[in-house]
C-alpha cells in the first residue's frame, strides 16, 4: 500500500514537471517569435555603418509599436536598422528624439533577450547660442570597433547672447568603443581636441 501510495505521488510529481516543463518551453517559443517579429521591422544596415542625424533628411520614421517596448524599453524609440548577421548576437540601431536624433544600438542573444544598449553619439548637437555649426557621426566598423565624434565651430557670446568678435574654436569630442563577441558594448573615456579659430 505504501509502494502504490509513494509510486503515485511520483507519477504525479513527474507528470507535474513534465508539465512545467512544457510551459516554460511555450512561453520561450513565443518570446522568440515576438522577437523575430520586432526584428523583421528593421531594414539590414550593411558594415561599416556610419550614421549622421543630418544624413536623415526627410526619411520617413515610425515610433515602435506599443508591444515592441518590450524588446526597445523607451516607449520614443523609432525604427531604424539591424547590423548584418553578427552570428552570436543581433545589434539593432533605433533612434531617440532631441535637438538631433540620437541613435541607439541594443544587442540581443539569438532567442533575443537582452544583452546591452548604448547611445552611438558623444553628446550630440544642440541648439545651443554662438554654436556656429554642428555635426555628429558614429561609424561602426567591420571589426565591430565603434567611433563617435561630435565637432562644433562655436564662438562666444556676451550677455545678450551676441558673438564676441575673434573667440571662435573647433572642438572635438570622441570616444572609441568596441562590440564584444558576446554582445557587450564597451565605451572609452570621452576625448577632446579643440582648435582656437579668429
Amino acid at each position: 500500500m505504501i509502494k502504490s501510495s509513494f509510486a503515485k505521488h511520483a507519477f504525479c510529481f513527474l507528470l507535474a514537471m513534465v508539465l512545467l516543463l512544457i510551459s516554460c518551453s511555450t512561453e520561450k517559443t513565443q518570446s522568440e517569435i515576438a522577437f523575430h517579429q520586432y526584428k523583421q521591422k528593421f531594414r539590414i544596415l550593411n558594415l561599416p555603418f556610419k550614421f549622421r542625424p543630418s544624413d536623415l533628411g526627410e526619411a520617413s520614421l515610425k515610433t515602435i509599436d506599443t508591444k515592441d517596448t518590450l524588446f526597445a524599453k523607451n516607449p520614443l524609440s523609432i525604427y531604424y536598422g539591424m547590423l548584418a548577421d553578427t552570428t552570436n548576437f543581433y545589434g539593432i540601431v533605433t533612434l531617440l528624439p532631441a535637438d538631433d536624433f540620437i541613435a541607439v544600438l541594443s544587442t540581443y542573444d539569438k532567442q533575443g533577450n537582452f544583452i546591452d544598449s548604448k547611445p552611438l553619439a558623444v553628446r550630440g548637437c544642440s541648439g545651443e547660442p554662438c554654436i556656429n555649426y554642428c555635426s555628429s557621426t558614429s561609424i561602426i566598423q567591420k571589426d565591430f570597433s565603434i567611433f563617435a565624434i561630435d565637432s562644433t565651430f562655436s564662438g562666444e557670446c556676451d550677455s545678450l547672447s551676441n558673438p564676441v568678435p575673434g573667440k571662435n574654436s573647433l572642438a572635438c569630442l570622441f570616444w572609441h568603443g568596441k562590440i564584444k563577441p558576446g554582445g557587450k558594448i564597451d565605451i572609452g573615456a570621452e576625448e577632446m581636441k579643440e582648435e582656437k579659430k579668429q
